[in-house]
């Protein structure tokens, strides 16, 4: 289909043969072949290449040109037959994987296409509309969410050629039709042996029925191909597609190819005279598609110019005073690596089709807000039944989407046919939603919802929620909007997009965040200072005296909702390391974040850590109670730590015999072992050891003069981890 567009807004390779092994006539045929494939003759080329085939069905080439050739004549089904071939030669150029992926899905074989689209992505990695195509496969469904709502009739002024790309005008439309005018002339287009393409004009009646067809206007159809035109000014000025064919003459590209180009002209009389072209226009490449605005100063138009992502983009040019501005892309948000097009300008809303963005297949029809020339809105598939897996484009609409007319070959595939739509979904639909604590998904009553439009970013109605948290409006279904909760002591932490174009139905969820005092803990190592992954964290409340629940956790984070004016016991504990309290005091402020650190030390096999404060009697070993509270938190730890065994070790200062200090050391140890075990700890994970006077740690030996300080370092008591 759209021969018009395909001719020249393609650029065909020709690709030179090696015909060594063939025989004279494969040879023959093959050359044949290609001589109309140059000339953009698909249907006479196949012809020739079938007859090769026939001589040797090994050639690679043969079976690309036949794949490339009915793929252009938009003959999927036989496209997808020999592009299956194709790609099992293991030399395949990636753009056949692509090829084979799309005639797939245009035959609605989705789980295969797939395959295929994933192969073209691994070779071609950059491609973001793989991307897209591949979300949209996984996605087929939504697509036909409204289609229940649609009224899709044939118009019966269909003819056995291409019909397609219609626009209001008066009381009917003007449309493409590859129909003959007339049984004495015959000119035909090589691509597929048709009729050049004209514009043709028919009444609309009461039913929407399109009447008494009839050519358009001498002046502007010409023996090359119209195309789709766009009218404005209140009908007295037109800019429509055209051959490059002007004043009689025709130009072609360097390539020898008879681009698309864009024309002007007004309407004098009933008769459309002053044909000027686009100032833009080029011999090296193809523009057409118009849409325009009413007053004339914007216009939107297909083109493969410079600058364009793939085959075919969205361009825009303003009108001023010193005439058309710069063509500019209208950017990666509507424009793909592959074809975007046949755009139509309805108020605020921009139509196009497109074959790079998630579909059905071949080309879908997409809708987007349009303001400031600027696609504000998402782009949204107009899904089943307007579109299908075949093309579908040039849709046009008088009334905010709800009916008008579009193209489709979803019923002959070679050529293209006129629908009128009617779609009756209700103008107001219902949004629901539900609005839920962050923390635990618990009802909110009584917050306030505010609905916002999108676009103009004004509130249009407010309501509260009931005490199950529920909340409901009644809104147009063709709007986009957010929606914004708010509760005083509450924030709100998402806010919903909803669009009702179509496929709404899912419920909004807007959840809100409570404000709290908020104590963030982590724990970090106490030596290198670095974050502590994954501990464990116990915040004690001693005036409720119970242990609180994380509200939150992330990244290793706890979130505790506190209240002021407490010192809260906050434990941290983690495999290797000791478990650790700190105090912390939560302030004098109700609201916000505090963060609180727990640092922990490393448990290290055999390395001496001293007790402070334990004091014995002269020459006792017998507990004493200023001894027993330090000895107590020893025990904590040994509780805290269950895994661990200790040795504990009473030491003395070099003062007294070497064998008395040993002994005395001993007892020491031993009555500190026999304290611990009498608290509840097993006596298996204690061992006692006294060291007397030979692990001293400064230089304080028989005889040495010391400091009573001194002496005091050496007289301490110590355990160490043995295992764990």
């Amino acid at each position: 289909m759209k021969k018009l567009s395909l001719i020249l807004f393609c650029l065909i390779n020709v690709v030179v043969i090696d015909a060594q092994d063939l025989t004279y006539f494969s040879k023959s045929f093959i050359e044949k072949g290609d001589k109309e494939y140059t000339k953009f003759a698909y249907q006479t080329a196949i012809s020739y290449y079938l007859k090769a085939y026939r001589q040797d069905s090994s050639t690679k080439h043969i079976q690309e040109k036949i794949a490339n050739s009915y793929r252009l004549l938009n003959d999927q089904a036989s496209a997808e037959a020999w592009y299956e071939k194709v790609v099992k030669n293991e030399t395949n150029q990636p753009d056949n994987y692509l090829y084979y992926a799309q005639a797939l899905e245009s035959n609605r074989k989705y789980e295969k296409a797939e395959v295929w689209y994933k192969k073209y992505e691994e070779l071609e990695p950059n491609e973001n509309r793989i991307g897209k195509k591949l979300a949209g496969l996984n996605e087929v469904h939504k697509y036909y969410s409204d289609s229940g709502y649609y009224e899709i009739v044939p118009v019966k002024i269909n003819s056995k050629a291409p019909d397609f790309s219609a626009t209001y005008y008066e009381k009917g439309i003007v449309f493409v039709s590859g129909r003959k005018k007339s049984p004495i002339v015959k000119k035909v287009f090589n691509w597929d042996q048709s009729s050049y393409l004209d514009l043709f004009y028919a009444e609309i009646d009461e039913k929407h029925h399109l009447l008494n067809p009839k050519q358009f206007n001498r002046r502007i159809n010409t023996r090359y191909h119209e195309g789709p035109l766009a009218f404005y000014e209140n009908e007295t000025s037109v800019v429509f597609t055209r051959n490059n064919f002007h004043e009689g003459k025709e130009e072609r590209s360097t390539d020898d190819i008879n681009k698309l180009k864009l024309f002007f002209a007004k309407n004098n009389n009933g008769d459309w005279t002053d044909i000027e072209p686009f100032q833009y226009n080029d011999n090296e490449y193809s523009v057409g598609h118009p849409t325009i605005t009413e007053d004339g100063k914007l216009l939107i138009f297909a083109s493969d110019m410079p600058g364009s992502l793939g085959g075919t983009d969205l361009w825009y040019s303003e009108l001023t005073g010193a005439g058309w501005t710069v063509p500019k892309n209208m950017g990666t948000k509507i424009n793909t690596e592959g074809n975007e097009m046949f755009p139509f300008l309805d108020n605020e809303t921009l139509y196009f089709a497109s074959n790079g963005h998630a579909g059905l297949g071949g080309l879908d029809v997409y809708r987007t807000n349009f303001k400031s020339i600027e696609a504000t809105g998402e782009i949204s598939n107009l899904g089943s039944p307007l579109n299908s897996s075949k093309d579908d484009f040039g849709l046009i609409t008088n009334d905010d989407g709800r009916s008008g007319y579009f193209s489709s070959n979803r019923i002959h595939e070679l050529y293209d046919d006129l629908y009128h739509f009617n779609f009756d979904k209700p103008r107001i639909t219902q949004i629901n939603g539900l609005v839920e604590l962050q923390r635990d998904l618990s009802p909110i009553e009584s917050a306030k919802v505010f609905l916002i439009d999108s676009i103009a970013n004004d509130t249009l109605e407010i309501v509260e929620t009931d005490r199950k948290g529920r909340f409901s409006f009644d809104v147009p279904w063709d709007k986009r909007f957010s929606l914004v909760a708010q509760k005083e002591h509450y924030n709100t932490i998402n806010v919903p997009m909803i669009s009702t174009y179509s496929h709404h139905k899912e419920e909004a969820i807007i959840l809100m965040k409570r404000m709290e005092l908020i104590a963030k803990v982590i724990a970090i190592d106490n030596v290198t200072k670095e974050l502590i992954p994954k501990p464990h964290i116990i915040v004690l409340d001693p005036v409720h005296g119970h242990s609180l629940t994380p509200a939150n956790i992330e990244v290793d984070t706890f979130e505790y909702v506190i209240e002021p004016n407490i010192t809260y016991d906050v434990a941290g504990a983690k495999k290797h390391y000791f478990t650790e309290h700190t105090d912390q005091f939560s302030g004098e402020e109700k609201y916000g974040e505090i963060f609180w650190i727990v640092p922990l030390g490393e448990i290290e096999l055999d390395k001496a850590i001293a007790l402070e404060k334990i004091y014995y009697d002269l020459n006792k070993a017998n507990i004493r109670p200023d001894a027993a509270v330090e000895l107590d938190k020893l025990v904590t730890i040994l509780r805290e730590n269950p895994d661990i065994k200790i040795e504990l070790s009473s030491h003395t200062d070099s003062r007294g015999s070497d064998t008395h200090n040993k002994a005395l050391s001993q007892r020491r140890a031993e009555s500190a072992v026999a304290y611990i075990v009498k608290q509840g700890i097993s006596s298996s994970r204690i061992t006692a050891k006294g060291y007397g006077e030979e692990a001293l740690v400064n230089n304080c030996t028989n005889g040495a003069p010391c400091s009573k300080e001194e002496h005091q370092r050496n007289r301490r008591t110590e355990f160490k981890v043995t295992a764990y």
